[in-house]
């Protein structure tokens, strides 16, 4: 996980986040805003302000200061790139944890990984939160498509020597500040990625948001859960992205990163000057991370100087320019021993079992209308309704279902008029839909 260095922080800061203590209710308070998914082939771009809604009619969203560009974009930790950010280890958060057994080197005779190239899809969530700073509305954190599209050009540069590339699979935006405040392991975040995960086997979920502990990102180890457990997934500092304010790491780097972690490499300062180290022979021992850019930096008695320049140290996002073959070769043998529904995403998207949507008719509704959803082959379906601020309002279905066509009737009748959401997980599969009761 790579620390925060932030410019121009302010120390008022305190007073628009909220505290890092996750309370009983942690939705308590906020507002979420489900967002319509918006797939790789729809239009991305311009898409700032706009909520797209039913019948492809727009609302646009409350004129509002953005609160990156008041230098609200991060807690009131030392601000990025100050001796004190540096001496307090900050940048990334990733820690290592689960079977000890697990983060090894390829064993002697072991197929090391799939030969050919692999395409994966990214679902990206964007947290933000809205405050008001002496009577003005001041957005935080609401990232647009064009930088996501920057960020996903800049993995696929930095992963092309893998052989890994990634495609814009959704993009969906939640307004909620206790979630935008998340820290690592932190019931914010399990909460948030329950509530928005997108298949994590067979997809990888990135959340940008605005992490407290003066971070930058985190990600989750391939050994640290099952493969599709919903806490996978990379969470980045929202300005991080290219085009952000958080310099000198907002050319996209952390991300890329922190997507080695989540691909099993380790630092290259991992265990310091001794073995195994990172666990690659191609990537020079170093003592500590290293800050800015000492191109001539050495650490280390043995041969080689420090490999700043690689993706997996702290250095500077100008800094980083790629990683070593054996990195390369590591990461393939993760995905082919830790990720094996990721090597297949792609034709997971059009034609794995499970259902792809989840249908409402009418919609709008009022009183009833019928869901409907198809299923390829036998699965527990759950089928459950959420108000606006994140709240389950009833589970229509919550069992075992054949394979084939089912309709459920949603009643609404008790219900105050407004927009719900249905959520449908079946298996590995998740589906939601838009719902506005009139009233």
């Amino acid at each position: 996980m790579r620390p925060r260095i932030m410019a121009r922080m302010l120390s008022c800061i305190t007073l628009v986040f909220v505290s890092q203590a996750v309370a009983a209710d942690p939705l308590a308070g906020d507002t979420v805003d489900y967002r319509l998914a918006r797939e790789a082939d729809a239009v991305l771009a311009p898409d700032e302000g706009t909520v797209p809604t039913a019948a492809g009619s727009g609302t646009h969203l409350a004129p509002a200061v953005d609160g990156d560009l008041l230098g609200l974009a991060a807690s009131d930790g030392p601000r990025i790139d100050s001796e004190a950010w540096i001496a307090a280890g900050g940048r990334c958060g990733t820690v290592e944890f689960g079977p000890p057994h697990l983060p090894r080197a390829p064993r002697k005779g072991e197929t090391v990984a799939i030969e050919a190239a692999v395409t994966i899809p990214i679902a990206f969530h964007v947290i933000y939160k809205e405050t008001t700073v002496n009577g003005t509305l001041v957005r935080t954190g609401y990232v647009s498509a064009t930088r996501i599209a920057n960020q996903i050009k800049a993995l696929n540069a930095a992963y092309a020597v893998c052989g890994i590339t990634f495609t814009l699979r959704s993009i969906d935006r939640v307004k909620n500040n206790t979630w935008f405040a998340m820290s690592m392991g932190s019931q914010a975040e399990q909460i948030a990625k329950a509530a928005l995960a997108v298949d994590p086997g067979h997809v990888l979920n990135i959340y940008t948001a605005g992490p407290t502990n003066n971070v930058l990102g985190w990600a989750y180890f391939p050994w640290s859960y099952v493969e599709t457990h919903v806490m996978h997934g990379l969470v980045l500092l929202h300005s991080t992205l290219p085009g952000g304010s958080a310099k000198p790491y907002n050319l996209g780097d952390t991300a890329t990163h922190e997507l080695g972690h989540y691909l099993g490499l380790f630092h290259t300062f991992q265990g310091g000057c001794k073995a195994p180290g990172d666990y690659v022979s191609d990537t020079f021992d170093e003592a500590t991370p290293a800050y800015g850019c000492p191109r001539l930096r050495d650490t280390c008695p043995t041969p080689g100087l420090d490999p700043v320049w690689n993706f997996m140290d702290y250095t500077d996002d100008a800094c980083m320019t790629g990683f070593t073959s054996g990195q390369s070769a590591r990461l393939r043998w993760a995905l082919s021993t830790y990720k094996r529904g990721l090597t297949s995403a792609v034709m997971l998207l059009a034609t794995s079992p499970g259902p792809t949507t989840v249908a409402a008719a009418p919609n709008p509704f009022n009183p009833t209308t019928v869901l409907s959803f198809r299923l390829e082959e036998p699965l527990h379906v759950s089928l459950r309704i959420y108000d606006v601020a994140g709240r389950e309002v009833t589970t229509l279905v919550d069992e075992e279902r054949a394979a084939g066509e089912h309709r459920v009737v949603f009643e609404g009748r008790w219900l105050a008029g407004g927009v719900y959401f249905a959520v449908l997980d079946a298996g590995a599969m998740r589906a939601r839909q838009r719902l506005v009761l009139l009233k």
